[in-house]
């Protein structure tokens, strides 16, 4: 089993072309291998190359892809393959306790909305790029503006004096929630209810905070 994410997390929402994710299934399915394509923020990447969604998921043999990240949905997510598969998927969904949810179309109609949201996202996109540059902009804050693609940024914070764990509940406390990410980075992820006011107000803590604890030189 080969196993492809488009976007990429670990590597700050980085994108996998569709030339890319062809040749690696290609060359999966032509030794017998069956390629399942991670697309929990597919319409990321989608709309960051500016692509059909069909273009980046056709070439794997199964496909999910969630309504509640990127697209903001209350919850739900997509598994897309041969109907074998999903006839096989809903067996064990079922197994699991997965089939007992009730009233599940209040849930699908917020995912048809959100569907019809994909576009926005560049929105996304466009408030992380400029996070990115207004962090890059802190003393002791490390991040590359190129591998910001989407809508996720990560921050080395290790030249600050503090690391992620004790930044993390210091920027909680003034509003601004992130993830660590390792022992030296933080996450930082636009959405939907994040808007243009608000990225440079997150930026201004994030320097408030990190001013306060700065290394004595």
């Amino acid at each position: 089993l080969l196993v492809l994410e488009n976007t990429h997390t670990r590597a700050g929402g980085t994108v996998l072309t569709p030339a890319l994710t062809k040749a690696l299934a290609s060359a999966a399915q032509r030794h017998g291998t069956y390629v399942h394509l991670d697309g929990a923020r597919l319409a990321n990447a989608a709309v960051a190359l500016d692509v059909p969604l069909r273009e980046l998921a056709s070439p794997a043999n199964t496909v999910s892809f969630s309504l509640n990240k990127g697209l903001c949905a209350p919850m739900g997510s997509i598994l897309a393959g041969q109907a074998k598969v999903i006839e096989l998927a809903r067996k064990t969904l079922s197994r699991l306790g997965g089939a007992s949810i009730h009233k599940a179309g209040i849930p699908a109609a917020a995912g048809l909305l959100a569907l019809e949201l994909v576009d926005r996202l560049a929105d996304d996109h466009r408030r992380a790029r400029k996070l990115g540059s207004l962090l890059q902009q802190i003393e002791g804050v490390r991040l590359d503006p190129e591998r910001i693609e989407t809508n996720i940024v990560l921050v080395d914070v290790s030249r600050t004096g503090l690391l992620p764990d004790e930044l993390l509940p210091l920027l909680a406390e003034r509003g601004v929630l992130a993830l660590e990410r390792d022992t030296n980075r933080v996450r930082f992820v636009t959405h939907r209810l994040i808007g243009d006011a608000e990225v440079p107000k997150a930026a201004e803590v994030v320097a408030a905070v990190v001013a306060g604890y700065a290394p004595e030189v």
